[in-house]
């Protein structure tokens, strides 16, 4: 039997802090893992695709900062692609015994698992890259989420895994949108659509001498 060496320990604390940050907390995604769809080989549940994020807290904001530092694990489940048939329910209490093996082929295809609109994973991106992310970016977790930084509101698990979780639908940009002009050139006076009228065509000397009359001094 090959022998199986000893490594040494990694630094650090592994842990999974519990929190509560009902505040919102300025966070910071300090690794990943991709985790591709699979049955349990136990009992036979669908585990779904999902990417799982180590995130630190850089600052708790509260005046004590007794949480700035720590760190915890949470989880970003993917959405099967809607195209193939699944149901949601069927998906979220699936057993390998209830699909037949073209399914089980489908549902093991990490290809075919998505982000979900209204998802945890788009909210973050949404927070991150805006409304239209999904049109500006091809998303990887390595290129577009590692040591990329947000606020988002922070509970405690409940149940046997210790640990805390960001709240869905409470991811916000440190930085804010920046505000899109409305309505193009309506509400611009006629001297503001002159002006850029003269700045986009190349006029002729005799042109800019009449223009110079047409607006006020």
């Amino acid at each position: 039997m090959k022998k199986i060496r000893k490594s040494p320990a990694r630094d650090g604390n592994f842990d999974s802090a519990v929190l509560s940050l009902p505040q919102g907390a300025h966070l910071r995604i300090k690794s990943y893992k991709l985790f591709p769809p699979r049955f349990n080989d136990e009992d036979g549940d669908l585990w779904v695709a999902r990417i799982k994020v180590r995130l630190e807290v850089v600052d708790d904001r509260t005046e004590e900062g007794a949480a700035d530092g720590l760190e915890f694990d949470d989880t970003f489940d993917l959405k099967i692609d809607p195209d193939l048939g699944f149901e949601p329910e069927d998906i979220n209490s699936g057993n390998i015994r209830d699909f037949d093996e073209e399914e089980q082929a489908l549902l093991l295809d990490e290809d075919n698992w998505t982000i979900g609109g209204n998802s945890k994973v788009d909210n973050l991106n949404i927070a991150l890259y805006g409304q239209d992310w999904d049109t500006r970016i091809d998303f990887h977790p390595e290129a577009h989420w590692l040591d990329k930084e947000f606020i988002a509101k922070v509970k405690p698990r409940t149940g046997k895994r210790a640990g805390s979780y960001c709240s869905w639908d409470s991811f916000v940009s440190l930085e804010p949108p920046k505000k899109k002009r409305k309505g193009g050139s309506k509400g611009k006076s006629k001297v503001q659509k002159a002006q850029e009228e003269a700045q986009q065509v190349e006029l002729s000397p005799e042109d800019e001498q009449l223009m110079d009359e047409a607006l006020p001094s």
